[in-house]
C-alpha cells in the first residue's frame, strides 16, 4: 500500500508542477482526475501563465492616472 500512496502522489505532484510551470508534461493522469481536481489544474495553469506577481499586483491596487511623480537628484561632478 505504501508504494501505491508513493506512486499516486508523485504522479500527482508532477502533475501540479507541469501545470503551474506551463511546460507541457504530463503522465496521463490528468485525465484520471475528477472535476475539482481538473479545475485546480487548470487555475494552476492560468496562474502558471499569468505569473503570480502580475496577478497579484493588477489586484491589489486600481491604476491612478493622471499622476506622475518625478523624483530629483543633486548630482555631483567632478
Amino acid at each position: 500500500m505504501h508504494g501505491l500512496a508513493h506512486g499516486w502522489f508523485i504522479s500527482n505532484a508532477f502533475e501540479v508542477i507541469s501545470a503551474f510551470g506551463t511546460v507541457g508534461l504530463s503522465l496521463g493522469t490528468t485525465g484520471q482526475l475528477e472535476t475539482g481536481g481538473k479545475i485546480i489544474v487548470t487555475i494552476l495553469m492560468f496562474l502558471g501563465r499569468v505569473g503570480l506577481l502580475t496577478l497579484v499586483f493588477s489586484l491589489a491596487s486600481p491604476a491612478r492616472r493622471g499622476e506622475a511623480v518625478y523624483l530629483e537628484e543633486q548630482v555631483m561632478i567632478g
